[in-house]
């Protein structure tokens, strides 16, 4: 088993707590036994004195009878200890160890003081008489024996001692096997309970492999202890248990995540979520698209340091204090520009609470919205022109022109005129409107495009003529075959005909050509005329929408040609396209599938 944390932890510990008990154990015992040996060495010392005495009582020998000093001389050599008898005033009748020597006075000895105080005395001290430090003990000796009146006189005292070395050569045996014994005990102990405790954690480890699987999503491979049938065991159940619930939420919450941002990434509307601090949580493919920037960019940072549009900051501020929606509408800084509306609304209820943020791209709302008034108004003043004219012509006949054949036959001209363009007008929006409104029906088929944009140019060509312009065709390839209506395709050649040759002053020209260009057929009519600016070239295929208003109408222009162009042409299943400077001319391109 790999030792763990916890492992050593429960070891380390166990081991302290063990061997700090041991340790205690010992001191505790050490000095009991060292106590112990002491008053056992005591003992051992009383007895002997004892027995001395009884001898002395049942042999009837006084302290000062030469036969007690041979027999202390005996019993301390056959006991191995130093037998010294004393007087009552403190002279030394006979010693085991020095039988000659003569002696101080030992009568104020602390062993023959306390033994005359109490019968028996002790002391641990160094002997003045042999320079070595002795254990004393020393017992009354009474005179006559036991049993006289004057017993509790002593006459005398008889003294044991021993060396110090001798208990001690016997204490530190005791101790030594003392904590031999103890010390082998705590270690064996110890390794027992080392061998216990990695058993008993070894399924850590297997629970630690089974979270980081886990944590990686990896639930079919997660291992677990059964050969236990304790609180492991258990444990390896609840874990299971954990490991469907886990596995069966996930799966839930990858289900509904997989859901929620299949909505979010189908939705044509750009949501954004912003928690309570400014951070941007959630932003769909919409919302990263209406503003122009990458979601990597977008997620995980602060959105108004990113999209500095004071509307929109304004709108979250005041949705934050005061808990309600908003509605804002603001312009994206980026090109394009595009007009956004937004709904923010509060997402929680915290002291800070984050807001969520619907966004509507209105861009062309508005912008047919602004078709739509210009139209009306284009339409207006379209119409208002020549109706105008018309009735100032009328009144000037019936106000007396009438009577003057030349000016009258003027005057009819002109309402003619203003008539024709009235009507042309009329027709054109009729057109339009029946093309945009899907009622047009077209006859779509396989034919040659070559045939019909000659026939356009030969039509245009008297025209062209009088107004000095250089009008050719080239086709760069035969037999083109399209798919389109014929007659509508004849409208939109011819207007784009009559565009150029409108814009184009004299001595320019203006070529039409029809090719091939991949899988498509292309008709392409270029001029040398007056050219758009870059700034009108989006709007020129707008209704009523002219470059020069004064011009257009000067050469008879409706402003509905270009926008009848592009309705048409896709309406067909085609494209048209426009390049274009200023001073150089124009050149518009209509293209077209290829039959098959």
């Amino acid at each position: 088993m790999k030792s763990t944390r916890v492992f050593r932890k429960f070891v380390v510990v166990y081991l302290l707590l063990h061997l700090s008990t041991a340790l205690i154990f010992l001191f505790f015992a050490s000095r009991w036994i060292s106590s112990e040996m002491k008053q056992q060495g005591f003992l051992r010392l009383e007895m002997a004195a004892r027995h001395i005495r009884h001898y002395f009582h049942l042999s009837e020998i006084s302290i000062e009878d030469p036969r007690a000093r041979s027999y202390v001389i005996e019993m301390g050599r056959h006991l191995d200890l130093r037998v010294t008898l004393i007087g009552n005033n403190g002279i030394v009748y006979a010693d085991s160890d020095s039988p000659d020597a003569d002696f101080e006075d030992h009568a104020n000895r602390p062993e023959i003081v306390d033994a005359r105080e109490k019968g028996v005395g002790k002391s641990y001290r160094v002997s003045g008489s042999v320079a070595k430090p002795l254990y004393y003990l020393a017992i009354g000796y009474t005179e006559p024996p036991v049993g006289s009146a004057n017993y509790a006189e002593p006459a005398g005292f008889i003294r044991i001692s021993q060396h110090r070395d001798d208990l001690q050569r016997l204490e530190k045996g005791v101790l030594r096997y003392l904590w031999i014994s103890g010390t082998g005990l705590a270690l064996l102990s110890a390794f027992f309970m080392w061998r216990f405790i990695q058993r008993e954690t070894k399924p850590l480890d297997t629970f630690s492999e089974a979270a980081r699987k886990i944590a990686m999503g990896q639930y079919d491979t997660v291992p677990l202890p059964d050969d236990r049938n304790d609180e492991w065991r258990n444990l390896s159940d609840a874990f299971r248990h954990m490991l469907s619930e886990l596995s069966r939420r996930e799966a839930s919450l990858i289900a509904s995540s997989n859901r929620n941002e299949a909505v979010l990434t189908s939705m044509i509307e750009g949501v954004l979520a912003i928690d309570s601090t400014g951070v941007v949580s959630l932003a769909n493919d919409a919302a990263c698209e209406m503003l122009r920037i990458e979601q990597s960019d977008l997620l995980n940072r602060k959105l108004l340091e990113i999209v500095r549009i004071p509307a929109l900051q304004q709108a979250i501020e005041e949705t934050q204090l005061r808990r309600i929606f908003r509605r804002v509408e603001f312009e994206t800084t980026t090109d394009p520009k595009k007009q956004i509306a937004a709904r923010v609304s509060v997402m929680d209820a915290g002291v800070h609470p984050g807001v969520a943020i619907v966004m509507h791209d209105v861009t062309e709302i508005r912008q047919l919205e602004s078709m739509r008034r210009d139209f009306v108004a284009n339409v207006s003043h379209e119409l208002k022109t020549p109706l105008a004219s018309i009735k100032a012509y009328a009144e000037t006949l019936k106000m007396g022109a009438l009577n003057d054949p030349e000016k009258s036959v003027q005057f009819v001209s002109q309402i003619e005129t203003q008539a024709e363009l009235l009507d042309q007008q009329v027709q054109d929006l009729l057109t339009l409107a029946k093309v945009e409104s899907g009622q047009a029906i077209f006859n779509i088929r396989p034919l040659p495009i070559d045939s019909i944009c000659r026939d356009c140019v030969e039509s245009y060509r008297e025209l062209a003529d009088k107004r000095a312009v250089n009008l050719t065709y080239r086709a760069e390839a035969e037999g083109i075959v399209a798919r389109v209506d014929g007659k509508e395709l004849e409208t939109v050649v011819k207007n784009l005909i009559s565009n150029a040759l409108r814009y184009t002053p004299e001595k320019g020209s203006v070529t039409v050509s029809a090719y091939r260009e991949g899988q498509t057929a292309v008709i392409d009519v270029t001029d040398t005329g007056i050219g758009i600016a870059p700034e009108h070239q989006p709007r020129v295929f707008e209704r009523f929408y002219r470059v020069d208003s004064a011009r257009s109408r000067e050469l008879g222009g409706t402003g509905l040609g270009l926008s009848i162009v592009k309705h048409l042409t896709q309406s067909m299943g085609g494209s048209v396209h426009l390049a274009s400077q200023v001073g150089k001319g124009s050149q518009f391109k209509v293209i077209f599938p290829l039959a098959k």
